[in-house]
């Protein structure tokens, strides 16, 4: 009965956000009957509300960020991912029109740095539709993670638009924005389904994403980073990595002070590495001098993590665990190429072996092959996922 009282559904929703940020209010809000169809319903009402509809994506994209019930339950509702792409897609075409009115804007004008005054990008920032793109595509990121809803909605024509606004939204104007569409694109290519249109555009997600690289927002390298991952599982784009220079850009990113950086870009490394010519030993040899440089200064610790220090220097070592998953992985790479070119893995750990026993007759101990060796021995073909959550963001 208060389904079209507009104020009362917006005071309602900010309660509602709030509660949705604790883990106690969210499995209560699994365990009511009718709860997830009754906000897709109020969403597909109100589709001219932005303030309502920022509140109510927002406590969606709580409840789907790590509990796939409430994934599947929003799946389960009739029409809501073409309810939610719908709202995509509209709001996602009033932005790219602003930006492109921002970039004729700039092009016309007479200043010599020919680019947009802070007055501009405030207002491209604080656009109405651009908080609310922020909500909806967290929560198709969110959704995305589910093995059973992410498929389906790759498939969705109007998620295209995710690549359009990748494509023309600069992320000096809208920051969060192109995080959370990046995000998107990165859980959604993992699906490679011949009838997914994210991977149906993978060449084109590689032009775009090579940007991404360059940029001096760390969660952004990371997020096209993870991205890479997941399309250099294709040959082509492989190769069109190759060709680009993406593969050159993620070797030197081995080299980052992050570590999730340096994990994601040791992943997509490993993939790129097997369009490279040359035969496999030469392949080995240059993964095997960047390992060197990534890895002479790590010393094996506990199982946990590894402790990282500046050789010979005062300053405390750091945890850094997920790096030395990435270098087996990456090192796994070497010894996968040396197999596709005749020599076997087995053949490889016996050379790395044999160079080990050397090193240890010439009293060796800071050698590059010591180490290298022990992370291609004890790698057992780790798996890395690059399906992730997007951060939390304040709605009230």
């Amino acid at each position: 009965m208060w389904e079209n009282d507009a104020e009362l559904l917006l005071n309602a929703s900010r309660v509602v956000s709030k509660l949705s940020l604790t883990k106690s209010c969210q499995e209560e809000m699994a365990s009511i009957s009718g709860f997830h169809e009754s906000f897709i319903q109020v969403i597909a009402r109100h589709q001219d509300r932005a303030p309502l509809l920022i509140r109510l994506t927002f406590v969606l994209g709580n409840l789907t960020s790590s509990d796939e019930e409430h994934r599947m339950k929003i799946f389960g509702c009739r029409n809501s991912l073409d309810i939610v792409l719908d709202i995509l897609y509209t709001h996602g075409q009033l932005l790219i029109s602003a930006a492109e009115e921002l970039e004729t804007k700039i092009e016309q004008s007479v200043s010599p740095t020919n680019e947009a005054s802070p007055a501009d990008v405030n207002e491209l920032s604080k656009h109405a539709s651009q908080d609310l793109l922020v909500k909806v595509v967290r929560l198709l990121a969110h959704l995305a993670i589910s093995p059973d809803v992410g498929p389906v909605l790759a498939t969705k024509e109007k998620i295209e638009m995710l690549i359009m606004l990748a494509n023309t939204i600069n992320i000096v104007y809208c920051e969060e924005l192109i995080l959370n569409v990046v995000s998107a694109i990165t859980n959604l290519s993992y699906y490679s389904g011949e009838d997914s249109i994210i991977w149906q555009t993978r060449m084109e997600l590689v032009k775009i994403l090579s940007e991404m690289l360059f940029v001096e927002n760390q969660e952004a390298v990371l997020e096209a980073t993870r991205a890479f991952g997941n399309l250099s599982r294709d040959q082509d784009a492989r190769r069109l990595m190759h060709s680009s220079r993406i593969d050159e850009a993620l070797v030197l990113l081995l080299d980052h002070s992050d570590r999730d950086v340096l994990a994601a870009s040791a992943d997509a490394e490993r993939c790129a590495c097997a369009a490279h010519g040359g035969t496999g030993e030469e392949r080995n040899v240059g993964l095997r001098v960047v390992l060197h440089d990534l890895l002479c200064a790590v010393q094996l610790g506990d199982n946990d993590g590894v402790e990282v220090g500046r050789a010979g220097g005062d300053e405390p070592a750091g945890r850094v665990g997920g790096a030395v998953g990435a270098g087996k992985e990456f090192a796994r790479g070497a010894c996968d190429a040396d197999e596709r070119d005749g020599a076997t893995a087995e053949q490889h750990q016996e050379q790395v072996q044999r160079r080990n026993q050397e090193g240890a007759e010439r009293g060796d101990s800071k050698g590059p092959h010591l180490l290298i060796g022990d992370l291609v021995l004890s790698c057992k073909g780790m798996k890395t996922l690059t399906r992730r959550e997007t951060k939390e963001d304040v709605c009230w």
